[in-house]
C-alpha cells in the first residue's frame, strides 16, 4: 500500500512517520469505501444483521473517514500530501457512494462533503462544483429521483452557514468557468416547494407536502445566511471583522433522519476571454469586479441560447455586446472552446471558422481530432468533402515546413479516410472489421500517385484502434427527458429507471472527479458586504403578481399577529414596513399595486381597537418612510394622509403630536419640491389637517393646523398651473371640468369644503381663530388668485355667493 511513497522526493514530505502512517491509513480507508457490494443493494426492510460483510465495511469506512475530517488538525487541513490524498481518494470515493441506494452509505457521503465543505473548500473548488453539478443539483432535478434522496439532499444542504453560501455564489455564479449553482440550486429549491410533478416521483401525499416544507425550509435557511451576511450593512457598514472566517457548521455529521411518517453535462462556461475569468483570482476583493464578471456571464448564457436556436442571431448579439471577435478565427475559438452549442443546427458558414484554428506543429491526426471535436458532422456527403478540403487546406498552410504531404489534395483524401476507418473500427453495427493491411492498400498512390510511409499509415490504424476520434454529439441539457406519467407508472419501473441514472450519474462524476484530481484552481472566502446584494436578484420567477399575493398574505399574517388577545407581535408588520422601503423605487405601475394592499393594511392597523403601542409603531414606520423616500412616493400619498387622519383623531398625545409633525413637514418640505406629485392627494393632505384641527384634546395643535391649511391655500395660490394639470396628466375627473374651473376643483374645493366642516364642528374659540386670521388670508388669497378679471372684490358681501356660504 506504500507503492505512492517509494518516491525519493515523496517521503521526505512527512515531517514524522506517523503522518506518513495516517496518510496510508486515510488512503486505505478511502480505497475500503470504494468496494463494491457483492449482492447489490439490501432491501432495507430487513434488519442490520442481514447486512453483507462488504456493506458493513464500506459503512464503517465511512464513519471513520467522516471522524478524520471532523477531528482533523492545521497539519491535516493544509499538508500537500493529505490535500492530494482527499482530491485522488476521498472525493472519487465520494462520487460514487453519494448515489449509493443505501440509504447510510448515501447519508455519511453527504455528511462528509458538508465536513469538506466547511473545512476543506479553499483546496476542492472543482470538486465541489463536481458534486454539486452532478450528485446534488442532478437528484434534485430528476423526475424519477427517490423522495428519500431528494429530503436528505435537501436537509444536507439546509446546514450550509452563511459563510458558505455566499462563498458559492462568488466562486461559481460569478465564474465564467463554472456552472450557476447558487442560481440552479435556488430555482430547484423553488420548484419543490412549489410541488410541481410531484405525482411523477411515485411520492404518496404525505411525502410530497414534506418535501414541499423542506423545500421551503432550505430556502429560508438560505436567506438568512443571506440577512446574516449583509445584517451590518445596514446597522454597522464599516463592520467587516468577522466576515471571511470559517465557522463550522454547527450540525456536521448529523444524523439526517428521515420525517418518521415516511420511513451531465457540464454547465461550464468556456471563456472568450481568458482575462475575464482571471478578474476575480488575481485581485482582491472587489464585489463590482465580481458583478462584472456575473453580467458577462449572464450575456454569454443568452447568447448561448440565441444560438441554440439560430446561430447567427446568437452570434451576432455576443458580437454586439462585445464578448466574441468577429474574425474567422475568433468564431471557430468560441465553437471549439464551447461545450453547450447545439452543434447539430450550426451550419456550414460557422463550421468553416473551425478552420482558422492554429494547427502549427501538431502531427495530422491530432490536428482532425481537435477539428472534429469542436461540430458535429453534418449528414450530407458534399458538405463533409467541402470540410475535409478546406482542413487539408488549412493544415498544410499552418505546417508549411512539412515534407510528408505533397499537396493539399493528398491531406484531404488521407483526412476522409481516417474518418472512414473510425467509423469502421468501432461502429458496432460494422461486423466485419478493416484490417491493417486492407487500411494501407486503401490509401496507396493518394500522395500525387505516390504512396505515403507504410510506418505512416501504420501509425495512423494503432492510434485510431486504441482511440477513436470522438466527433462532438448532440448535447442534451439535462440528464433524462422529462417523464410522463406513463414512463414511470410504477414503483418498480420507477426504481429501475432511477437505478439506471444513479448508475450514469455515477460513473460521469467519477471521472470528472479523476480528470480533476491534479487541477488547482483558487478559491475565495467573500468578505466585503457587497456580495450578498445581487443573490438576492436570483430567483426569476418572482414577478410583481408574485409580489402583491406575498403582501397581501403577509398582511392577513400580520392582522392575526395583532389581534392575538394575549401576546400581541409586531413581526410581519416590521417586515412590511421593509417591503415598503425596499420597492419604492419600482415603476409606478407595479409599486401602485403593492402599495395599494400595505395601504390598507396601515389603515387597518392605525383604526380603533389596536393598542397604542401598534398604533404608535405604524405612525413611527409611515414617518420614516415619508423622511426617507418622499420622492418615490408619488401615488401613496393617499394612503400616507389616511393614517395620519386616523392618528389626528388619537386620544394619545405622542401618537397625535408625531403625526402632526410629519404632515407638518409634508406640508411645508415636502409640498414645497414634489407638489406635483403629491397634488393628486391634495384634498387629503387638506381633509388630515382638519381632523387635527377638530380634535378638541390639543387646542395648540388645532392652531398649527390651522397655519398648515393657510400654508395649503398659498401653494394654489402660487402654483396654479400644478392645480391644472396639463393634457397627459389629465385623470377620468378632469375630464369632465372645464380648463378654467380645474385649478377650483383640484385646488380651492378642498379648502373651503374643509373649512366648512371646520366651523360646523368645532369650539367657539377655534371658529373665533379661523374667522380672525384664516377667512380673511384664504379670501385675499381667493380673490387674487381666481378672480376674474373686471370682477372687484371690495368687501365679503361681493365675494362670490359660494365662498361666503362655506366659510360664513
Amino acid at each position: 500500500d506504500a507503492e505512492a511513497l517509494q518516491g525519493p522526493n515523496n517521503a521526505a514530505r512527512f515531517s514524522h512517520i506517523l503522518q506518513k502512517d495516517a496518510f496510508l491509513v486515510f488512503r486505505s480507508l478511502c480505497k475500503l469505501s470504494m468496494k463494491p457490494l457483492a449482492d447489490g443493494p439490501p432491501d432495507p426492510k430487513f434488519a442490520p444483521v442481514c447486512r453483507s460483510h462488504e456493506l458493513r465495511s464500506k459503512i464503517v469506512s465511512l464513519q471513520l473517514l467522516l471522524s478524520v475530517l471532523q477531528g482533523a488538525g492545521p497539519v491535516f487541513r493544509t499538508h500537500e500530501m493529505f490535500v492530494n490524498a482527499i482530491k485522488q481518494y476521498l472525493c472519487v470515493a465520494l462520487s460514487k457512494n453519494g448515489v449509493s441506494s443505501v440509504p447510510e452509505v448515501f447519508e455519511l457521503s453527504l455528511a462528509i462533503f458538508l465536513t469538506l465543505l466547511s473545512h476543506f473548500k479553499v483546496h476542492l473548488k472543482m470538486q465541489i462544483e463536481v458534486f454539486f453539478r452532478e450528485i446534488f443539483l442532478t437528484i434534485l432535478e430528476t423526475s424519477s429521483s427517490s423522495f428519500e434522496h431528494k429530503w436528505m439532499v435537501i436537509q444536507t444542504l439546509t446546514r450550509i452557514y452563511a459563510q458558505c453560501v455566499v462563498d458559492i455564489y462568488v466562486n461559481y455564479d460569478c465564474d465564467l468557468n463554472a456552472a450557476n449553482i447558487f442560481e440552479r440550486l435556488v430555482n430547484d429549491l423553488s420548484k419543490i416547494a412549489q410541488g410541481r410533478s410531484g405525482q411523477e416521483l411515485g411520492m404518496t401525499p404525505l411525502q410530497e407536502l414534506s418535501l414541499r416544507k423542506k423545500g421551503l425550509e432550505c430556502l429560508v435557511s438560505i436567506l438568512k445566511c443571506m440577512v446574516e451576511w449583509s445584517k451590518d450593512m445596514y446597522v454597522n457598514p464599516n463592520l467587516q471583522a468577522n466576515l471571511g472566517q470559517e465557522h463550522p457548521a454547527d450540525s456536521e455529521g448529523a444524523e439526517l433522519k428521515l420525517p418518521e411518517q415516511t420511513t451531465g453535462r457540464r454547465d461550464s462556461v468556456s471563456s472568450l476571454d481568458s482575462n475575464y475569468s482571471s478578474i476575480a483570482m488575481s485581485q482582491a476583493d472587489h464585489p463590482e469586479q465580481y458583478e462584472v464578471i456575473k453580467q458577462q456571464k449572464d450575456i454569454i448564457e443568452h447568447g448561448i441560447e440565441l444560438f441554440n436556436k439560430k446561430p447567427k442571431r446568437g452570434v451576432q448579439y455576443l458580437q454586439d455586446q462585445g464578448m466574441l471577435g468577429s474574425t474567422a478565427e475568433d468564431i471557430g475559438q468560441f465553437l471549439h472552446q464551447e461545450d453547450r452549442l447545439d452543434t447539430v443546427r450550426t451550419s456550414s458558414t460557422f463550421i468553416l471558422a473551425l478552420i482558422e484554428l492554429d494547427f502549427c506543429g501538431r502531427d495530422f491526426v491530432s490536428a482532425l481530432r481537435m477539428f472534429l471535436e469542436g461540430f458535429r458532422l453534418p449528414g450530407e456527403a458534399q458538405k463533409i468533402d467541402r470540410l475535409m478540403e478546406k482542413f487539408a487546406a488549412r493544415y498544410l498552410e499552418c505546417n508549411q515546413r512539412q515534407t510528408l504531404f505533397a499537396s493539399a489534395d493528398t491531406a484531404y483524401v488521407l483526412a476522409y479516410s481516417i474518418i472512414m476507418l473510425t467509423t469502421d473500427l468501432h461502429s458496432p453495427q460494422v461486423k466485419n472489421k478493416m484490417t491493417k493491411e486492407q487500411y494501407i492498400k486503401m490509401n496507396r498512390g493518394i500522395n500525387d500517385s505516390k504512396d505515403l510511409p507504410e510506418e505512416y499509415l501504420s501509425s495512423i490504424y494503432d492510434e485510431i484502434a486504441g482511440k477513436k476520434i470522438a466527433m462532438k454529439e448532440s448535447k442534451e441539457f439535462s440528464i433524462t427527458p422529462k417523464s410522463t406519467k406513463q414512463s414511470v407508472a410504477s414503483e418498480k419501473q420507477r426504481r429501475l429507471l432511477y437505478n439506471v441514472e444513479m448508475e450514469q450519474m455515477a460513473k460521469t462524476a467519477k471521472a470528472l472527479m479523476e480528470a480533476v484530481s491534479h487541477a488547482q484552481a483558487p478559491f475565495f472566502s467573500a468578505k466585503h458586504l457587497e456580495h450578498v446584494r445581487p443573490m438576492f436578484k436570483v430567483s426569476v420567477y418572482f414577478t410583481v403578481s408574485h409580489a402583491v399575493d406575498f403582501v397581501r398574505w403577509l398582511c392577513a399574517v400580520s392582522m392575526d399577529e395583532l389581534a392575538s388577545a394575549h401576546q400581541p407581535r409586531m413581526f410581519s408588520l416590521q417586515k412590511i414596513v421593509e417591503i415598503s422601503y425596499y420597492n419604492m423605487n419600482r415603476i409606478r405601475l407595479q409599486w401602485s399595486r403593492i402599495w395599494q394592499v400595505i395601504g390598507d393594511h396601515f389603515n387597518k392597523v392605525s383604526a380603533a381597537g389596536m393598542s397604542p403601542t401598534i398604533r404608535d409603531m405604524v405612525i413611527r414606520c409611515v414617518a420614516q418612510m415619508v423622511n426617507s423616500q418622499a420622492a418615490n412616493i408619488r401615488s401613496g400619498w393617499k394612503n400616507i394622509f389616511s393614517v395620519f387622519h386616523q392618528a389626528a383623531s388619537d386620544h394619545d398625545e405622542t401618537i397625535v403630536e408625531l403625526a402632526f409633525q410629519t404632515t407638518g413637514h409634508i406640508v411645508i418640505n415636502t409640498f414645497q419640491q414634489h407638489f406635483a406629485a403629491a397634488i393628486d392627494s391634495f384634498q387629503d393632505a387638506v381633509k388630515c389637517l382638519s381632523e387635527f384641527v377638530c380634535n378638541a384634546a390639543f387646542p395648540d395643535t388645532s392652531m398649527e393646523a390651522i397655519r398648515l391649511i393657510r400654508h395649503c391655500a398659498k401653494y394654489v395660490s402660487e402654483r396654479p398651473q400644478v392645480a391644472s394639470p396639463q393634457l397627459s396628466s389629465y385623470t377620468s375627473d378632469d375630464m369632465n371640468v372645464a380648463p378654467g374651473d380645474r385649478v377650483w376643483v383640484r385646488g380651492w374645493f378642498p379648502i373651503l369644503f374643509e373649512l366648512s366642516c371646520i366651523i360646523n364642528r368645532c369650539k367657539l374659540d377655534v371658529r373665533t381663530r379661523l374667522k380672525g386670521s384664516l377667512y380673511g388670508k384664504c379670501y385675499m388669497i381667493y380673490s387674487v388668485g381666481i378672480r376674474k378679471p373686471g370682477r372687484p372684490f371690495s368687501d365679503t358681501s361681493t365675494a362670490p355667493r359660494d365662498f361666503t356660504e362655506l366659510c360664513g
